[in-house]
């Protein structure tokens, strides 16, 4: 052995193991945080809230009065929505996420278009007057090439209604599916992607209930 080789110090052993244990302690916590995160994955594939866990959840919604607005949308009355599936989605022309669920609403509406027991009720809200909300609604269905039927909701009553029942002030948009008998049985307060997704499932299953 060289002179210079001799003077080379040496790790002491317990500095060695200490490493190895470091090592070994950071790659356990790698793996328990990757298998967390396909736990997360696997068993909460959405990340959705729940729309059946709203305190109005089982509770009527009484007091719907709109008016046709776009898009051939028929007159309802209030006793019209009796016996039927209805989705009844608050929405405004200047709200973001609005514009972001209108063309996958577009979508349900036409899915279920045919159905004799559904009823679709888009609320275009926010405009003092009928001419304002059918100037803007029509501008914006324009732009984004829709065709959907859309109502007005005279003096805010279905916004007041809403309100009621729900105990607290409307965000849009807001989703509410109510079944045969007027009972809210789902309500989406905004809009994340797969929302309409779960009102399509519900919608479908409420269908196939006896009245």
């Amino acid at each position: 052995m060289s002179e210079n080789e001799s003077q080379v110090p040496q790790a002491p052993e317990g500095n060695d193991r200490l490493t190895r244990q470091t090592q070994w302690s950071n790659w356990v916590v790698l793996a328990l945080l990757v298998i967390a995160f396909i736990f997360v994955i696997r068993f909460r594939p959405s990340g959705l809230p729940d729309a059946t866990q709203h305190p109005a959840v089982g509770n009527k919604l009484l007091g719907l009065r709109v008016e046709p607005l776009t898009g051939g949308a028929k007159a309802v009355s209030a006793a019209d929505p009796r016996g039927k599936v209805v989705l009844v989605n608050f929405w405004a022309t200047w709200c973001g996420p609005c514009r972001q669920e209108l063309p996958h609403l577009a979508e349900l509406e036409e899915q279920f278009r045919d159905e004799p027991d559904f009823r679709f009720l888009a609320i275009s809200c926010g405009q003092h007057t009928f001419k304002d909300a059918l100037g803007e609604t029509n501008a914006l269905l324009k732009e984004l090439d829709l065709a959907m039927p859309t109502y007005y909701d005279p003096g805010g009553t279905s916004v007041a209604a809403y309100e009621k029942v729900a105990k607290e002030r409307l965000s849009l948009p807001t989703t509410v599916i109510l079944d045969r008998e007027g009972v809210i049985r789902g309500m989406w307060i905004g809009y994340a992607p797969g929302t309409t997704k779960q009102m399509a499932q519900m919608v479908g299953e409420l269908l196939q209930e006896k009245s």
